[in-house]
């Protein structure tokens, strides 16, 4: 309009002077500065590789060494097995553990458990949580409890068929322990065994080895989580090692480390490797594997920062999110007995869409959908409407404000 009005006056013979005088240009509006938006997608880009910064390479990997020993049978492998080893294992098909954990290192093998006895001249083994039973707590609290409860954990071969891992490495110490660091080893081991699996601890070690620098020294036995807390697959073993003196990773405290931290730590030396199947991923791929896993989960990470910069709303729907599953558990209790099971979270769902079939996968499906669905999805909407209405109080408030 302002240009228009300048070519009229100036048709008409008035000076620009004169315009100015009589309509002065408009300001010119500051451009809005997205200087902070950016550095912020920026670093949520940046922010999963962080933890690569300080992290030690795959030492053991059968797919990365070709001369490491290849055992004819499990049963080999089993026999093979000694007390204070430790067994990494993996299967051909997808599982939500395998799903998370593999990319961040390029390597097949993502669960660890140790072996705790031998028996009928096999190594026998346990695993996190998997005895968190109060008669097992009961039986290893009298005396002579802990060996008899050794005396009857799974063999090796029998663990591989029965949890479905036909792939299994063999790990072992390289400082050997004495017989009584192996006796105080087994019973930590017992201990831990009989409290639960903690899937809290299993994603705050997930998010760790994303995020978190290895660039400090964390080592030492003083870094010992009681046995109460903090079990799951990896670090079980870890602070069962710490106990006696044998620390996974200089860099990590033992009730941090992730079950590919084995495969890092030059305390342990192969003893062989049982491979049923055929994994086709390249070693050069296996290598790019962790850096591209990190670069989509920062694209993720970016493209939600970018969002929340664009409405600062949906900032409180992961708060809603999180109340909606709370009120999903508590009433989960009303709705269904023990016989019937509780309502599963979001973390048990996903494990047991890759691991049940038929009407357990269906049933699991039905109570989330029917009930955890609904009621974080809920709070997750109540939670960005109340929070765009907050807004729209607060910008109204300002302005009545600026008007006075």
């Amino acid at each position: 309009m302002h240009e228009a009005l300048l070519e009229a006056m100036q048709r008409y013979g008035l000076s620009k002077e004169a315009l100015a005088r009589v309509a002065p240009p408009p300001p010119e509006e500051e451009e809005e500065s997205h200087t902070g938006r950016n550095l912020a997608v920026a670093g949520a880009a940046a922010s999963p590789f962080a933890g690569l910064i300080g992290q030690d390479k795959i030492l053991h990997d059968p797919h990365l060494d070709p001369n490491m020993r290849r055992f004819r049978s499990m049963g080999d492998l089993s026999r093979a097995a000694q007390p204070g080893d430790l067994l990494m294992t993996t299967k051909p098909n997808r599982s939500m553990w395998k799903a998370t954990i593999s990319p961040l290192s390029g390597s097949e093998f993502y669960h660890a458990q140790p072996v705790i006895g031998r028996r009928g001249g096999h190594g026998t083994t346990v695993s996190a949580g998997e005895h968190d039973q109060p008669l097992f707590r009961k039986q290893v609290s009298t005396k002579g409890g802990i060996r008899e409860f050794i005396r009857n954990t799974d063999k090796v071969h029998e663990m591989s068929q029965n949890q479905h891992y036909p792939d299994v490495m063999l790990l072992r110490p390289k400082r050997p322990m004495t017989p009584e660091q192996l006796k105080a080893f087994e019973q930590e081991l017992v201990q831990r065994t009989t409290h639960p699996y903690s899937p809290g601890k299993a994603i705050g070690t997930w998010l760790k080895e994303i995020f978190m620098p290895k660039v400090f020294d964390r080592s030492g036995a003083k870094n010992n989580a009681p046995i109460c807390e903090g079990n799951v697959c990896s670090t079980m073993p870890a602070q069962a090692y710490a106990s006696q003196g044998v620390n996974v990773l200089p860099n990590k405290r033992s009730q941090d480390i992730f079950p590919t931290d084995f495969l890092r730590s030059d305390q342990f030396e192969p003893v062989g490797v049982r491979l049923e199947n055929q994994y086709m991923t390249s070693p050069t791929m296996r290598k790019l594997m962790p850096y591209l896993a990190r670069g989509a989960l920062g694209a993720g990470l970016a493209g939600a920062t970018y969002g929340i910069s664009k409405d600062p709303a949906l900032a409180a729907a992961p708060l809603g999110l999180m109340a909606g599953t709370t009120a999903a558990t508590a009433l989960g209790k009303h709705l269904y007995s023990k016989r019937q099971g509780k309502v599963p979270n979001t973390f048990e769902l996903l494990n047991g869409l890759f691991e049940l079939k038929g009407k357990k996968r269906n049933n699991m499906l039905k109570k989330y959908l029917g009930v955890r669905a609904p009621l974080a999805l809920g709070g997750a909407a109540a939670s960005y409407y109340g929070a765009k209405k907050l807004e729209e109080l607060l910008a109204r408030r300002r302005a009545e404000a600026n008007e006075g």
